[in-house]
């Protein structure tokens, strides 16, 4: 095994120093609204999901997206697309937008076996239909994530999240980002007994897949580019199934020491509605405060979820194949993969 390095780079970053940075907010003017108002209803007759890019002509925002694929994979990891009118719209005429949009960063994957494509986030704990139902022992991250409980620092199956906000709680649901290479960097400094072991096998939990528990790292490089892949639910869920192997002493206190990096770096800001932000789950981890909703008022968060496969995405170490399908870099991976053929993206 060779020597592990410090990571290099705009991915490497402290939520401070974000902070004191503007560049990674793309804010759009009056032109791009008219643009974007032009496309929405020339697409009317079409289901939001079924919209190809090229019904979707965007001239003008199209050097913006393209600039913030590049933010994604080269720069920060980080970007947060402003402006977008959701209050002008009826949710199907949003939907239309944000995944009209979404096809200029990269490619929509099915979000689980059910085919979602765009899902809505917000809270569902009361729904029978959830996947509160029948729910014993620890949450899945797809339970806590449906409900109004905060979300520790986890990453998501795709090259790409995106999120947008179209309505917030009436308090709490602030979004947290960290930089996964500043936490491998300070694990490195401080820790590098235990560094080592996020590069080890834990054992995870995937909701309704066959093999419901498998071995993975939680760190992985490959031609020097890092890749995580953690969700502390979903690891804790593992635990719960017989026959998986516990977690060690020191699986616990290196998972442990990467939350806590995360937190002591990670940035945490409120969403404006009509904000979209997209991060890349190779290089940031994100999660969210708990949050309430005042439903009399109306003050209920309601966000918008795209999982995306980047055209320029970074290589992946083999063993990333189990949970993330093909590894080589540009390839369409990750997703959820659906029963009978296997597809992680449609029309594929």
């Amino acid at each position: 095994m060779s020597e592990r390095l410090p990571l290099t780079g705009r991915s490497v970053w402290s939520g401070a120093e974000l902070l004191a940075e503007s560049d990674w907010i793309y804010r759009l003017e009056a032109p791009h609204l008219v643009e974007l108002d032009r496309a929405i209803v020339a697409t009317r007759a079409k289901a939001p999901e079924s919209i190809t890019r090229a019904d979707f002509p965007l001239p003008l925002m199209a050097p913006i997206l393209a600039d913030i694929g590049e933010e994604l994979e080269t720069g920060r990891g980080i970007a947060r697309l402003r402006g977008l009118p959701v209050g002008r719209y009826e949710s199907e005429d949003i939907q239309r937008m944000y995944w009209g949009l979404s096809l200029y960063v990269g490619r929509p994957l099915y979000q689980n076996s059910r085919g979602e494509l765009l899902s809505v986030i917000q809270d569902r704990s009361a729904d029978p239909k959830s996947h509160f139902a029948g729910e014993t022992g620890v949450k899945s991250a797809t339970a806590k994530a449906l409900s109004t409980d905060s979300l520790n620092f986890h990453t998501d199956t795709s090259d790409v999240i995106g999120l947008l906000c179209v309505r917030n709680a009436a308090n709490g649901g602030l979004t947290k980002v960290a930089s996964t290479a500043k936490a491998y960097n300070e694990i490195l400094a401080q820790r590098p007994d235990l560094l080592e072991v996020l590069f080890q096998d834990y054992w995870h939990y995937r909701p309704e897949q066959a093999e419901a528990t498998f071995p993975l790292p939680l760190f992985g490089v490959r031609d020097g580019k890092l890749t995580s892949t953690f969700s502390p639910a979903n690891l804790r869920k593992a635990q719960e199934f017989a026959g998986t192997p516990q977690m060690s002493e020191a699986q616990k206190e290196a998972l442990d020491l990467l939350l806590r990096v995360c937190e002591a770096h990670c940035i945490v800001s409120a969403f404006e509605p009509g904000d979209a932000q997209f991060l890349n789950n190779h290089v940031v981890s994100h999660g969210r405060t708990a949050f309430n909703n005042d439903n009399t008022s109306g003050q209920s968060r309601f966000m918008m979820r795209v999982w995306l496969a980047t055209p320029d995405s970074r290589p992946m170490p083999e063993q990333f194949s189990v949970l993330w399908g093909d590894t080589a870099a540009g390839s369409v991976r990750g997703g959820s993969p659906q029963a009978g053929d296997g597809r992680r993206v449609a029309h594929a």
